[in-house]
């Protein structure tokens, strides 16, 4: 029982950190803070579970115009709220680089 318990919370852990694989970015604002070619998914794979080990709610995208998986940790309808958000993220984490 042990041994199944423990595949199946392995299962569901990997099933998570790649259960965003291929998915198109919406339109809207994201904080951004890395960004790797469609062949490197692998590499945003493992950012965004490093970041969410550090407590951040990080996610990630694919942008088929620029060819990039974008790895953001906030995203919003309005340039004005993601502008601001912007701001108070860089001021309050070590990711001082972060776009939109």
């Amino acid at each position: 029982m042990g041994k199944f318990l423990a595949l199946a919370s392995l299962l569901l852990i990997c099933t998570f950190s790649y259960a965003q694989q291929g998915k198109e970015l919406a339109a809207g604002y994201y904080t951004v803070v890395g960004a790797f070619d469609k062949s490197k998914e692998d590499f945003a794979q493992r950012f965004v579970e490093l970041l969410n080990q550090k407590g951040l709610q990080a996610q990630y995208g694919f942008n088929s115009s620029r060819a990039l998986h974008f790895v953001y940790v906030q995203n919003h309808n309005d340039l004005k709220s993601a502008l601001e958000s912007l701001y108070k993220f860089r001021a309050e984490s070590e990711y001082k680089d972060a776009w939109v």
